[in-house]
This record gives structure tokens, C-alpha cells and sequence, in this order.
């Protein structure tokens, strides 16, 4: 015959309490571990973010940006140049697309390096005799300008600790309308444009030096990113800029490239 609970010796009451209260006791000694071992990870976190604030003041200042292919993708410009311009002299002078198209490349190529507005729409719109202007041109493309998508949500992060600024070969004009039209004013303190603000046709370590002269800081100070080997990142390292290409077909491998905008953390992390 089993026994009730009511019939059971007190012996046996004070015996299940005991287990009970080990097992409630290594319950709650478990739990405090793992709450401890979370507020350790958590302490962890917030000693590295002081840390990596420390370190960016005493380290980098300022991170610049190429534009295009960096920070703005390239279908704007290719309908642009190659598209919009030679459709608007053959519709002008009446010929076919293909040849307005070989005739307009071919005076690109003769040239290049020969005039500071090369890269300004409005100086090919006149020496081709046209007759629009800029804003015409660009009505039925201007809703391709657009920017990659990490741009936003890393300038967001960056902004807060770093002074932003943007290094480009872009025109001024194209510049500023890219700028504008993805709203990324508030995020830069300063654009440069090589044509318009340095009359020079590329990115040299003479001109990044003096970028570097403007925003009083020194080379050491500042970090580049773009997408051109010899411009942004042979050219501002020359001059001991920490330079970064970056690559996003992501076929690159080499230890200074980066395949999109969030990678850069991961340098920032360990400076």
C-alpha cells in the first residue's frame, strides 16, 4: 500500500526540502553565471567603443571619397556620355545614332588632357553646337543618379566621429547635382572637385597634400577611398594617406582592398 503524503515521517518533508532547495539554489547560481558572462560581453563592448573613440582622436580625422564608383555607381554617366550627348547631335544635325555616336567619342579621345572642362557636359554641349543646356540634357536620365547601397547607412555612422569630405575628378557641376540628389549634404563638411577647385584633370600627391593643407590636418590624419589603383590609392599613400581601393565586382584580393563601405569598420576597429 503506498503511503500518503500526509502519513509520510517528517524526516521525509525536511529531506525533500533540502533537495528542493539545492535544486532551487543551483537553478539561481546558474543563471547569475550566465547573466554575468552577458554584463561581461557588454562591458567588452562598450571598453571597445571608448577605446576605438580614443583612438580616433589622437588617429584619423578625416575619411575622404572618390565619387563616382564609390559612393555613386556609374549609370548616370554612361547614358550620359555615351547615350544622351551623341543622341541629342544626331537629332540636331540630322544622322543616324552610330555615327553621332563614333563622331562624339572620337573628339572625347582627341581631347582628353587638352582642356580643364573636359569632364563639364555644358563645355561638350557647346563645342559640339547643340544648343540645349545642361539642365535639358539630363531631364530624361536624371532619375539614374543613384548611389550604391551601403552608402547612406555607413556616412550615418561615420559622420558622428570623423569629418567626411569628397575627393573626386567629377566636375563640379556633376558634383553637386549627385549630392543633392541623394541627399548626402548634411554628411560632408567639404567636396573637391579636380577640375574646378584644383584645375588639374586627376588626383595627384601634390594636390591630395594640399586637400590634406585646407583641412588642416596631416596626411597621417586622413583616409581615402576609391576606386581608380592610381588615383586613390598609389597617389594618396605616396603621401603616407591610408588608402583603400575599393572593389566592388569583389574580384580583388589584395590586403588594401575593400568590396564595400562596411569593410572599412573593420580597419577602424583595429587602428
Amino acid at each position: 500500500m503506498i503511503q500518503s503524503t500526509i502519513d509520510r515521517p517528517k524526516k521525509y518533508f525536511i529531506k525533500d526540502f533540502g533537495k528542493s532547495l539545492m535544486s532551487f539554489i543551483q537553478k539561481k547560481r546558474e543563471k547569475l553565471i550566465e547573466e554575468e558572462k552577458y554584463f561581461v560581453e557588454i562591458i567588452k563592448l562598450f571598453n571597445n567603443k571608448n577605446g576605438r573613440e580614443e583612438k580616433h582622436m589622437e588617429g584619423i580625422k578625416i575619411i575622404s571619397f572618390d565619387l563616382d564608383g564609390c559612393l555613386s555607381d556609374n549609370s548616370f554617366d554612361e547614358l550620359l556620355w555615351r547615350r544622351e550627348i551623341p543622341k541629342r547631335y544626331a537629332e540636331k544635325f540630322k544622322t543616324s545614332f552610330e555615327k553621332a555616336f563614333e563622331h562624339v567619342t572620337s573628339e572625347y579621345k582627341k581631347l582628353y588632357g587638352k582642356t580643364l572642362r573636359w569632364r563639364d557636359p555644358s563645355f561638350w554641349l557647346e563645342y559640339f553646337n547643340i544648343g540645349i543646356d545642361f539642365k535639358e540634357l539630363i531631364k530624361p536620365i536624371k532619375k539614374e543618379i543613384k548611389i550604391y547601397p551601403d552608402v547612406k547607412s555607413v556616412l550615418k555612422d561615420l559622420y558622428k566621429n570623423y569629418q567626411l569630405i569628397i575627393v573626386t575628378h567629377a566636375d563640379r557641376k556633376l558634383l553637386d547635382l549627385k549630392i543633392k540628389k541623394n541627399n548626402l549634404e548634411k554628411f560632408f563638411v567639404r567636396t573637391f572637385s579636380m577640375p574646378t577647385d584644383f584645375c588639374s584633370m586627376n588626383k595627384s600627391a601634390e594636390i591630395m597634400k594640399k586637400v590634406c593643407e585646407i583641412m588642416n590636418v596631416a596626411p597621417s590624419e586622413m583616409i581615402h577611398i576609391g576606386d581608380d589603383y592610381e588615383f586613390d590609392y598609389l597617389a594618396p599613400m605616396s603621401i603616407d594617406i591610408r588608402s583603400f581601393l575599393i572593389d566592388r565586382s569583389g574580384k580583388k584580393n589584395e590586403s588594401y582592398v575593400i568590396r564595400n563601405l562596411y569593410e572599412i569598420f573593420n580597419f577602424l576597429d583595429n587602428i
